[in-house]
């Protein structure tokens, strides 16, 4: 037998058993005859088994119900009828609360609890109420001029029920959360402890004269101090407590609402207890959605503190990060001034500014990265790889730092290692490189390895690229932070390493979208081990040389009947450089005339459509090999001028060259009638394949 199946059985055993006993108890409060009572308590035990359980609680409720009216003497018939309507009027109550209100019961939300005194304390035993008084008429139990007085206080005492029992019930779970506090499990035992003497020297002593005083408002002052301490969940124990001390006193004559009519007595007591129980759970409620509100905004402002915090401190990370490689690209570039300089000195100047510009664009990459991740819109592509000849490549450069600051330097594999896998390379490479670089440079004496592990997982493998340092270490409140974009170890103003902090949380969000995981392992003064752990299935995963590697492998005579005389000359590429700065239309005009080529500039989308029509007007085609298109410029933009030629029929190559580099920026250029596109800076290599190919650029 199912698990589940076995759990509902067992609660609707409960929820029977509780039923039959509370019933026998409501049965002694009878006031009116035999089965309409002051309170019947069942309700409310119905009504939270339904509410936690679902329909799965209906047998629980009928079973209980027709073994109560059979025990109270009720013939089977009438009592199966009177128990099914028990049972279908809490149904009817129930699917009104839940037609409205689709969350977890929960007495802290003011939604909820107005649904459940409406509809569970309210409409439903109307529906219990109507259903037994009419099978009591029917069976000529009562006659017809006691149905609606029989009727009024059946639906009471279903009503008190609901209301008086099923908060505390439902609060059960909540109260376990007050208990664990020590101080508030024991201001909440005073509070009991308190209001059970006030209760009980209200309702049960014998106080004289001070019996005519109005004495039961002593009982509110306790009501708002559940309400505010402890919420609904300690209102509603209240509401029990105050019930079960009220009503044992009514029915036995005692205490402030025991009048010399039966009538009296139960619209004093019921208007009562149901205006102290309706208050304090509205209080309540009200009060504890104030609280979590004023909760929500002290955390949001927790929040927004350290997100300037943090934000502050990248800040001026970011600031001392730029700056110093600002700074020595341009003190080096003075110093390219000295006519008196050597060849090698130049050369080393040189080699250190692009050395700095290559780690500022580095910088700018990164924070592309990260927004391009934060948004869902870094693409993750799948192609095929031999991860170890991957990782001695890879591996290479940071094998040469390593040997410079005098470390060992390893690489291994051990386990399952697919002869080729399916993933992205490039992020790949992103993660381990970015592990490798942090190894080396936090690590002074020691080792720095790599190791590639595979594990045969289901049906697929785990593949674990780890990477161990003999660096420093870190603690515990250090590794929380690791991965949050723009923290680091150490962010004080004396930190040895630099950085920008986005690293490590870039490369967890990669390992994320490549369906991995990144983690660390780390003691102080004991070294770091990262591990990037990646889940393959079988298809990604190849062990054999596929059958088109080993053709390639094969030697390949020339081709019969081509001969090669020489290299025919070429002739120079016409390319029209559109550039509004001219710094930069200098940098592509001497780059682009090193690859051989003619340049014609312009500042602006105007001045180009000018050069074009000057040309087609000249008697020439009007046609550059390639454009070369700024998007923002003044006078007309990038985007306005490529319309334009466009539309008059211009079909030659234009590439867009610009410095915005966000994601959907390619695609929006190419978008707009565009063949191809290049981010600032352009290297030589990336200018010499655009202006050499007739082919689109992307």
């Amino acid at each position: 037998m199912p698990p589940s199946v076995i759990k509902t059985a067992f609660w609707n055993v409960v929820l029977a058993l509780a039923y039959v006993l509370t019933g026998l108890w409501g049965l002694d409060l009878a006031i009116v005859n035999s089965n309409v009572t002051l309170i019947w308590p069942p309700t409310g035990f119905a009504m939270a088994g339904l509410l936690f359980l679902g329909l799965n609680a209906s047998p629980g409720i009928l079973i209980g119900a027709i073994i109560t009216n059979l025990l109270n003497g009720a013939d089977p018939v009438i009592a199966t009828c009177i128990g099914a309507g028990n049972t279908v009027g809490m149904v009817v109550g129930y699917g009104l609360v839940r037609s409205a209100y689709r969350g977890i019961p929960d007495l802290r939300q003011v939604r909820f609890t107005i649904l459940f005194v409406l509809y569970g304390a309210i409409a439903g035993p109307l529906f219990t109420s109507f259903w037994g008084v009419s099978t009591l008429y029917l069976a000529n139990v009562i006659k017809l001029d006691q149905y609606l007085e029989t009727g009024f206080v059946w639906w009471i005492g279903d009503a008190m029920g609901v209301l008086l029992i099923g908060p505390a019930l439902i609060s059960l779970g909540v109260l376990r959360e007050i208990l664990v506090r020590a101080r508030g499990a024991l201001e909440f035992l005073l509070l009991l402890a308190s209001s059970t003497v006030v209760c009980y020297w209200i309702f049960f002593a014998d106080l004289g004269i001070a019996s005519h005083y109005p004495l039961i408002y002593l009982i509110f002052p306790f009501l708002v101090w559940a309400a505010i301490r402890f919420g609904p969940t300690g209102g509603s124990i209240l509401i029990l407590l105050v019930s079960l001390f009220s009503i044992s006193s009514t029915a036995a004559g005692l205490g402030p609402f025991a009048r010399d009519s039966v009538h009296s007595s139960l619209l004093f007591l019921h208007t009562y207890l149901s205006l102290f129980a309706i208050t304090t759970l509205l209080l309540g409620a009200v009060l504890e959605e104030k609280r979590i509100y004023l909760l929500d905004i002290s955390d949001a402002r927790q929040k927004a503190d350290e997100s300037n915090r943090l934000k502050s401190e990248f800040l001026a990370n970011m600031s001392h990060e730029i700056r110093t490689p600002v700074s020595v690209i341009l003190g080096f570039l003075d110093f390219l001034k000295d006519p008196d300089l050597s060849d090698v000195d130049r050369e080393h100047h040189i080699e250190t500014i692009r050395r700095n510009g290559h780690h500022l664009l580095a910088l700018i990459n990164d924070i592309l990265d990260l927004s391009r991740i934060e948004a869902g819109r870094m693409p993750v592509e799948k192609q095929r790889i031999a991860p170890m000849a991957f990782l001695e490549e890879l591996a290479e450069p940071f094998r040469v730092r390593a040997s410079q600051k005098e470390l060992a330097f390893t690489i291994r594999s051990e386990g399952n290692i697919p002869r080729y896998i399916l993933c992205d390379p490039l992020r790949l490479r992103q993660i381990v490189s970015n592990l490798l670089g942090n190894a080396i440079k936090f690590t002074e004496n020691g080792t720095v390895g790599l190791q590639l592990t595979g594990n045969n997982v289901g049906s697929g493998l785990e593949l674990q690229f780890t990477v161990t340092d003999t660096g420093p270490g870190m603690d515990k409140a250090q590794q929380r932070a690791l991965f949050q974009p723009f923290s680091q170890v150490d962010n004080s103003a004396r930190r040895r390493f630099g950085g920008a902090g986005l690293g490590l949380a870039i490369s967890c969000r990669l390992a994320e979208l490549m369906d991995g995981e990144l983690s660390v392992q780390s003691e102080p003064d004991a070294g770091s081990r990262f591990s990037l752990m990646l889940r393959l299935s079988r298809e990604e995963c190849l062990w054999d040389q596929p059958e088109e590697e080993i053709l390639e492998e094969q030697p390949t005579s020339p081709s019969p009947g081509r001969i090669v005389l020489g290299r025919v000359a070429e002739r120079k590429r016409e390319v029209l450089v559109v550039e509004d700065t001219e710094d930069i239309q200098a940098l592509l005009k001497r780059q682009l005339e090193r690859l051989g080529a003619n340049v014609t500039q312009a500042v602006n989308g105007k001045e180009a459509l000018d050069l074009v029509d000057s040309r087609m007007a000249g008697g020439r085609d009007g046609r550059f090999d390639v454009i070369l298109m700024d998007i923002q410029m003044p006078i007309m933009d990038g985007y306005e001028a490529v319309k334009r030629l466009r539309a008059s029929g211009y079909s030659g190559r234009i590439v867009a060259l610009t410095a915005h580099a966000m994601e959907g920026e390619e695609q929006r250029c190419l978008a707009a009638g565009m063949d191809g596109y290049l981010s600032k800076p352009v290297d030589r290599s990336a200018l010499k394949k655009v202006i050499g190919s007739n082919g689109k650029q992307k």
